[in-house]
């Protein structure tokens, strides 16, 4: 096909055209693939190539019907009327005549309908915009259309689907596809062959997140799907400007962002690492290791508040923020996020956000604050410490979670102040942990091999006693 399985200039990849489409699984398969690639931005070549791949598979359909009619049919020969000749055949008992339509797409139409298929004829207004030339071939002409913007486009494709399903080709439930048949699957490229899905990372409330290959520079990025029950254009709009504005090493660059699949996508700079709260249960972290990472989180939300205008994240929680192999903190997920002087929130996750957000829906930095001090009551508090610590923490928690807005740190660069403070204390359980981190599962399996070392040894020893009894007695 000239343009993907439509039929081709040689006979045989017609008729090999015929018996992929006569599968109707092939068809569903390429009408929700082309149905999800219509470019809501407009894309004239896109939305145009969408069309040309659909009417393609439509010229097939009904060649397909056309032959299953005349099959079970019995040709009667030329009928002559009014000077011009016609095929003639007998179906059902009645006598049926049209022109021969040969591979032409309105002749088919004429004939099917003689037939007996119900073909309603605004479906010939098709061949105004569209014609396929396949007497000679087969060369799609998509003509002129002053716009092929996503409705048109749609409405275009609709039509030719209303056929297919007509025709007994297409399920209706597939002609406007869902999100879950139209959404990417693993190894499934997209835009274009710009981007491979290669496997699911997470699922979130609002996106799932796949890691990805940016095909042409064969590197690893960061797929984001968001779902569309979930978000409207200006939560795109908002996240991506946000985005845009942020240079900063521990917030991921945004790479692209395009609609396809019935969804919007926007591709990150890829983090390898574990969320927060996975990174934690992984190790078991010192009291001075999480005393770094809390600092690193002060750092990233001090520099969000101050950037330009100022960003509100709005969803500070261990699952939203990633720790690489060298322990370095990184912040995603941006997706709620809005500047200071937006007031709407658009969502929060519960066990992390502060109670005006919980109460009235209004937030501003001190949000953020509170949240902040749940993620560090979490790392303190939710999981395993190597050796002891400060309790002083404590204190620190507590005020950025005060109920009161008014009674919080009004800024994280105060919040890592008073962090600070513990450090410089400087306890005797300090000094000498170098590492920081121990890997739990590694460490038991230290355990493990010395307790099997050490009762190798006793055995060993044993068996030298007794021989050196045996040898004692001998002599």
């Amino acid at each position: 096909m000239g343009n993907g399985n439509g039929p081709e200039n040689s006979i045989g990849i017609r008729q090999e055209s015929i018996a992929y489409y006569s599968d109707l699984n092939n068809v569903r398969r390429k009408w929700i693939e082309q149905y999800s690639r219509i470019s809501m931005d407009g894309n004239y070549q896109k939305n145009k190539s969408c069309i040309i791949e659909i009417f393609n598979m439509l010229d097939i359909a009904l060649e397909i019907r056309y032959r299953q009619f005349v099959d079970a049919s019995t040709y009667l020969g030329i009928k002559t009327e009014n000077g011009k000749e016609y095929v003639c055949y007998e179906y059902q008992g009645r006598e049926v005549y049209f022109f021969d339509p040969g591979d032409r797409f309105k002749p088919k139409l004429v004939a099917l309908r003689r037939f007996g298929v119900d073909i309603p004829h605004d479906i010939d207004d098709l061949n105004k915009n569209i014609r396929n030339v396949t007497v000679h071939g087969n060369e799609t002409i998509v003509s002129d259309i002053a716009n092929l913007n996503y409705e048109n486009t749609k409405e275009l494709m609709l039509k030719m689907s209303d056929l297919l399903v007509r025709l007994g080709f297409l399920e209706a439930e597939y002609q406007t596809p869902t999100f879950d048949q139209m959404r990417t699957r693993i190894g499934k490229e997209l835009k274009d062959s710009n981007y491979r899905v290669n496997y699911l990372l997470s699922e979130g409330g609002t996106s799932y997140v796949y890691l990805g290959t940016q095909i042409s520079l064969s590197r690893r990025v960061a797929i984001k799907e968001l779902k569309p029950d979930k978000f409207d254009k200006k939560l795109i709009d908002r996240e991506c400007n946000n985005l845009k504005k942020i240079r900063h090493p521990n917030v991921p660059r945004i790479i692209d962002v395009f609609y396809e699949n019935g969804t919007y996508y926007i591709i990150m700079e890829y983090i390898e690492g574990d969320t927060l709260d996975k990174y934690c249960q992984r190790y078991k972290l010192s009291y001075s290791e999480k005393i770094r990472l809390a600092n690193s989180i002060c750092d990233i939300l001090a520099y969000l508040h101050g950037n330009e205008r100022g960003i509100i994240y709005s969803d500070l929680k261990a699952q939203n923020i990633m720790v690489d192999k060298n322990g370095t903190v990184f912040f995603l997920d941006f997706g709620i996020s809005r500047r200071w002087d937006e007031q709407s929130i658009i969502g929060y996750s519960k066990n992390y956000a502060a109670p005006e957000v919980l109460q009235t829906g209004r937030s501003d930095y001190r949000s953020d604050i509170y949240s902040l001090g749940k993620v560090m009551e979490f790392i303190f508090y939710g999981t395993e410490t190597e050796g002891e610590f400060d309790d002083g923490i404590k204190s620190i928690i507590d005020k950025c979670t005060m109920n009161n807005p008014d009674d919080r740190y009004d800024s994280a660069k105060k919040v890592k102040a008073g962090l600070q403070e513990l450090k410089n204390a400087k306890p005797s359980y300090l000094e000498g942990n170098i590492q920081g981190k121990v890997e739990k599962n590694n460490s038991d399996e230290n355990n493990s091999v010395i307790i099997v070392m050490g009762i190798s040894v006793v055995i060993l020893l044993a068996v030298v006693v007794l021989l050196l009894i045996y040898l004692f007695n001998i002599t």
